[in-house]
């Protein structure tokens, strides 16, 4: 039974083009990152693998204080207060809608710290 599951899965993210919606949605996504960063100062660094990416922060800025702003504004999201930074764990089916509004959120919190 699970090899059937496995197997209707891997169909479904063949068919539907997961993994190159996946790819183009990271690249978009780091795209708005790093603009995020040129007009906030508040990203040091931006790290990637596919859709995982996990921002650090400038030691200005607190990540537990930026996860909670997000939470309030409906986005769930991961940090570290000790390494001061974000992970972003998007699905494959994320659209540019969605990396938008979290964008959108995300540098108007980082602006008004």
């Amino acid at each position: 039974m699970g090899c059937i599951i496995a197997r209707k899965v891997i169909e479904v993210i063949v068919e539907e083009n997961l993994i190159e919606h996946g790819a183009e949605m990271g690249e978009y996504f780091r795209r708005k990152l790093s603009h995020i960063s040129e007009r906030t100062g508040a990203i040091k660094e931006i790290r990637e693998r596919g859709m995982m990416n996990v921002v650090i922060l400038d030691k200005t800025y607190r990540a537990k204080k930026i996860f909670k702003s997000l939470l309030r504004m409906g986005f769930f999201i991961g940090y570290s207060e000790i390494f001061n930074l974000l992970h972003f764990y998007a699905p494959l089916i994320i659209s540019t809608k969605e990396i938008d509004a979290l964008c959108h959120s995300l540098e108007y919190i980082l602006i008004r710290q």
